[in-house]
């Protein structure tokens, strides 16, 4: 989602190392972190959940480590391993996994089918490119799941802090392409939305429903949802905008952009979605990662870096960590 400045937040840090004979200092690993922590804590009153999972050999070893508070004041609590943080555009990856999912096991859909396809008819359209030749060119599946769908960020305009999916549908349905689908990569909210309005729709279930019966019931991650609970509410940690009001539990971008961005969950379970995602703990579920991950197309900055050694999956960007050093 748009970036908000917040100074509540979560930072996950995973490493996946090959077993050295040296021994490995869990207080040396401490000392580091608390460095690197030290000048959002201290300048941001922020308060973070550090989570490192270090493989060796047959030992997954994980360790947690809490900084500052949940809420800005420094009379609230440390955050522990059950503190709720949202995690905002992560949300797209578990979009993506359900994507993956479902075509692993053989449909009901495929990424080369076209978007309106799986859209409710005569509800909401998707927008398409007609070329010099007069030619229209729709945009598919993989369009959408890898940034490549020529929609725009995230245009729409909130009323009551809201936005809603009638809102979203009229954008859509009135919207015209200002490229052809597939040409470029050019991030989009909307894009990720889109695709969890097609997931709902193809299943026939509400996109909440999805990540709950997929990922997080299957992976054990109770904590994982878009609607907390009471109970989970009290847990949540409060974040902070940029004039230094609490945000709300609420975007302004809900509900209609919840495939891009509507989770929140809790260290103890995203640590769990971690170790899924490195293959540590597949839960029978290698194929999908495996398609989730596979790299489908550049990721070239809108056109503009066309040699970028940048890459996308489904939804998953990946990058080159110390490319001068390659």
């Amino acid at each position: 989602m748009k970036i908000l400045f917040t100074l509540v937040f979560t930072v996950i840090l995973f490493l996946q190392v090959c077993p050295v004979p040296a021994q490995f200092d869990p207080d040396s690993l401490e000392i580091k972190i608390s460095r690197i922590v030290r000048e959002y804590v201290d300048t941001n009153k922020a308060g973070m959940m550090i989570g490192v999972i270090r493989n060796e050999g047959s030992e997954n070893i994980s360790r947690r480590f809490s900084y500052g508070h949940v809420r800005k004041d420094t009379t609230s609590p440390r955050p522990d391993s059950l503190t709720i943080f949202h995690i905002g555009s992560v949300t797209k990856t578990f979009t993506a996994t359900i994507l993956s999912s479902l075509i692993q096991q053989g449909g009901p859909l495929d990424l080369n089918d076209q978007v309106e396809d799986h859209l409710p008819l005569n509800t909401v359209k998707a927008p398409f490119f007609i070329n010099s030749s007069g030619d229209t060119i729709k945009m598919r599946l993989i369009d959408l799941a890898t940034h490549f769908s020529a929609l725009p960020d995230d245009p729409i305009q909130p009323v009551n802090d809201s936005t809603t999916y009638q809102m979203m549908y009229h954008y859509l349905t009135n919207h015209n392409l200002h490229r052809p689908p597939g040409e470029c990569f050019l991030y989009s909210n909307l894009g990720v939305s889109l695709l969890g309005v097609a997931l709902s729709h193809t299943t026939g279930k509400i996109i909440d429903s999805l990540f709950i019966q997929r990922l997080s019931d299957p992976l054990g991650m109770p904590d994982t949802r878009i609607t907390l609970t009471p109970q989970q509410e009290l847990r949540r940690a409060t974040g902070y905008g940029p004039n230094g009001d609490s945000v709300g539990y609420f975007k302004d971008s809900w509900p209609a952009f919840y495939a891009a961005g509507g989770l929140y969950t809790s260290i103890k379970d995203f640590m769990k979605y971690l170790e899924f995602n490195m293959g540590l703990k597949n839960s029978g579920m290698q194929n999908v990662l495996d398609s989730a991950h596979k790299i489908r197309r550049i990721n070239n900055d809108t056109c503009s870096q066309p040699n970028s050694k940048a890459r996308v999956g489904l939804v998953w960007q990946m990058a080159e960590l110390f490319p001068k050093h390659l």
